[in-house]
């Protein structure tokens, strides 16, 4: 039976070699569509869960709250809080201290010097941690204190297929000279979804640490392995009252975090790591995959049930022979299986060619592992749903109308009611303008945020760490001021995220205020290079008694709430300073946040901010190369723009804006492959009407008008529909944003008119054919 079934269905494919391409092409879209999506959701799931016991791996998460009640959650914590974790909470099995090495670790290998990132960490690293070792011993690789540990990768780019165990490297990172260490361990590389990527790990003790015991530092991340089944909110409990216990600080509290958790649920930045996942984007991708997927079967199932005439003929004789329903039934689901596999494989072979492309849109290695277990389980649930949703419904369709084989006028199909295809056309044209509206806010929100006034200047903005540079820094800020090309510099951090809860008052206030203000560390050329407007009074001068002044943006003034603010004395940590100036209020956070309280304090520090004539920027970072190499000799070049550092902070909104667009135009495109198909069956149907009309007198464009006036109407419905959907989706969106796009009514008029304009093109190419046909030859059509 399943032979005979499946030669039927094979002699139908190729007998209706139109259809069948439409029905497999445009499954296969929408299958290549969800496979891709189904991967970026797998990666993003999969993050942190390779170790083998990841789900007792926690992080300690600090807080300080301001009397705003604004709160700022911090990785940080003091270096004898891992030893007071395990000696003072039974369950907590182990922990460990990481100190990374924010500009890198400096490895030399004979006369040759690199960078590698990496940290320090206590011994029980690789307890927690518990990364597969090629080489070495796990449980003792860090005991030596003149010991490192290296990655697979590293091991491999050094020593190439040498065991490296034994063999002697030299280290800097954070101090000025260069320790000789030996190499004791191999470990296999971070994989890409890892939250830790480091290439080399050495003992927290090698470099010396200045605050072993000091409870007020905060710089080490600690991390802690729990005992299996204990219970975190018991934990919690006692961690969160740490700091109130040990320091009396009242302001500060902290909990453990599932480190499994981390890259979905959590804003933190630490490790270099800033491209957090969005658990908000994979619940919209799921639903997209689904609506996509959806669009396609409805391709399907409408091109099936348009070829009713032929099939309700063939159900009717099968039925009148004695076939039974369950054969009936299985005949249909064959059906859809064969179609849905050759979709499947032919979606593989574009997930393959598409997947190059995906990867560097979503900054992702995406690799399909084939014959991995979950990756199969999957595939057989796509296939089984996919042609079980195909099958049903042309099965109740052609099925309950095969009394009708006899009656051929019945068969015709009616072009004045709402069927349930024409019903299933609207839905998908419903969903594709939906995701067209909401890809365009999207955008607009995107462009909105470039375009509007930041209160700073990020184009063309050079960042340089100069630490390497220590006391030098001003000899070559004055050397590179000599080049023309550049147009100021300063000592200062960037104007963009910080902002810390610390103590102030002033005369108003009685009482020390807790308040979150970004401190920004600037001199007398801050404002002249980021394009900060002073509003009131003056900036620094290049003189130490300015040391004793700040300058306030304009919310603080507003805050504060003094007439003639200039002149007006306030206390930070209880030092007094003396408020000389005011500036515009800028945007250092996300569009999500309010503009924040902020101050300039007149002490350069460790970066320097160069600002360039915008057609000169790699000339200039050439020279900055040169320049810097005269005097850093041991360090590789470096550096950063305040534009990239400003795309960091929209990176998944941008990230999200593309992938919406992309899959909105693959939704309509799978539309309008359905509907080209419908309109190619529907014409053809009517071509004995069109000939009669064309001879009663009908003009071309009559038919044409009228063939596009029924296929306009649907999308039209399917409009009239989608708006008010799309509205209410992008508005509780763009609540997400403090600082928004308006949802502009051109937006919802121009969606609707490319689709329009999209289906017309799609339909007329077909009408234009029947209309121009000979009547003569419309009339003999059967």
């Amino acid at each position: 039976m399943f032979l005979y079934e499946l030669k039927i269905i094979l002699r139908n494919i190729f007998r209706n070699k139109f259809f069948s391409f439409i029905n497999i092409f445009g499954l296969s879209l929408g299958l290549m569509a969800t496979i891709l999506i189904m991967l970026w959701i797998w990666d993003e799931l999969s993050f942190d869960r390779f170790y083998d016991n990841a789900d007792n791996i926690y992080l300690l998460i600090n807080k300080n709250t301001d009397d705003q009640g604004n709160c700022i959650e911090f990785v940080e914590s003091p270096a004898p809080m891992a030893d007071y974790l395990v000696n003072n909470i039974p369950e907590i099995k182990k922990a460990v201290r990481i100190e990374y090495f924010y500009t890198g670790g400096l490895i030399q290998k004979e006369n040759n010097v690199f960078k590698e990132k990496g940290a320090s960490a206590d011994a029980s690293f690789f307890v927690v941690f518990n990364v597969p070792f090629i080489h070495g011993d796990k449980n003792k690789a860090l005991m030596n204190p003149e010991s490192i540990v290296i990655s697979e990768n590293m091991a491999n780019r050094y020593f190439g297929d040498k065991n490296p165990i034994g063999e002697i490297l030299k280290i800097k990172t954070t101090g000025y000279v260069f320790k000789t260490v030996t190499v004791s361990g191999v470990y296999e590389s971070f994989p890409n979804n890892s939250t830790i990527k480091f290439d080399f790990i050495i003992p927290f003790l090698l470099e010396e640490k200045n605050y072993l015991d000091n409870w007020n530092v905060s710089i080490y991340v600690t991390c802690v392995l729990l005992n299996k089944n204990a219970d975190i909110n018991l934990i919690n409990k006692k961690v969160s009252t740490i700091f109130q216990d040990v320091l009396n600080k009242n302001q500060y509290s902290s909990y453990l975090f599932p480190f499994v958790k981390l890259h979905l649920n959590s804003n933190l930045t630490f490790f270099n790591n800033p491209n957090h996942g969005n658990l908000k984007l994979i619940y919209i991708l799921v639903i997209i995959a689904l609506l996509i997927i959806i669009i396609a079967c409805i391709n399907y199932m409408n091109l099936v049930t348009a070829q009713s005439v032929k099939k309700i003929k063939d159900i009717g004789i099968k039925k009148i022979l004695g076939i039974s329903r369950k054969r009936l039934q299985f005949s249909f689901l064959i059906e859809s299986v064969i179609f849905t596999l050759i979709s499947f494989y032919i979606a593989i072979i574009l997930v393959e060619v598409i997947r190059p492309i995906f990867n560097n849109l979503t900054g992702k290695n995406i690799r399909i592992h084939y014959f991995e277990s979950h990756f199969l389980l999957v595939t057989i649930a796509i296939i089984s749903i996919t042609s079980l949703v195909s099958a049903y419904y042309p099965y109740l369709y052609i099925t309950s109308h095969h009394s009708r084989i006899f009656s051929k006028e019945n068969l015709k199909i009616k072009y004045k009611r709402i069927t349930p295809r024409k019903f299933l056309v609207i839905l998908q044209f419903t969903i594709s303008i939906i995701l067209i509206i909401f890809s365009s806010i999207i955008l607009k929100q995107i462009n909105f945020i470039y375009s509007k006034n930041l209160g700073f200047d990020k184009e063309n903005v050079i960042m340089i760490n100069s630490t390497a540079l220590g006391d030098k820094v001003k000899i070559f800020k004055q050397e590179i001021l000599r080049n023309t090309d550049i147009i100021s510099v300063t000592n200062g951090n960037d104007p963009i995220g910080g902002g810390w809860p610390d103590s102030w008052s002033w005369d108003s206030l009685n009482t020390s205020n807790n308040l979150k203000v970004i401190r920004i560390n600037s001199d007398s050329d801050y404002l002249n290079t980021v394009k900060i407007k002073l509003l009131k009074g003056r900036f620094f001068n290049d003189v130490s008694s300015e040391n004793s002044s700040i300058v306030i943006n304009q919310k603080f003034a507003e805050y504060i709430g003094q007439e003639n603010i200039i002149g007006k004395r306030i206390n930070f940590r209880d030092k007094p300073y003396e408020i000389i100036g005011v500036t515009e209020n800028f945007h250092s956070h996300h569009f999500s946040e309010e503009i924040k309280l902020a101050a300039f304090f007149n002490q350069p520090t460790y970066q320097l901010l160069i600002k360039v004539k915008s057609d000169r920027m790699a000339e200039v970072l050439s020279y900055l190369e040169s320049e810097y190499k005269k005097i850093v000799t041991d360090r590789a070049f470096e550096y950063s723009t305040l534009a990239q550092r400003f795309d960091k902070l929209y990176y998944s909104e941008v990230r999200s804006g593309k992938l919406f667009c992309y899959f909105s135009i693959l939704a309509i495109f799978i539309s309008c492959l359905g509907l080209f198909g419908i309109s190619v069956f529907a014409t053809e149907q009517r071509t004995k009407e069109i000939g009669i009309r064309k001879t009663l007198g009908a003009t071309s464009n009559n038919i044409i008008s009228m063939i596009n006036r029924e296929f306009l109407i649907w999308v039209l419905i399917a409009y009239i529909i989608a708006c008010p959907v799309a509205y209410y989706i992008t508005a509780k969106w763009l609540q997400n944003f403090v600082y928004k796009t308006q949802l502009s009514w051109w937006i919802f008029l121009i969606a609707g008119i490319v689709v329009l304009i999209i289906t017309l093109l799609t339909v007329s190419w077909q009408s234009i054919k029947v209309a121009s046909k000979n009547p003569v030859e419309s009339l003999r059509y059967e």
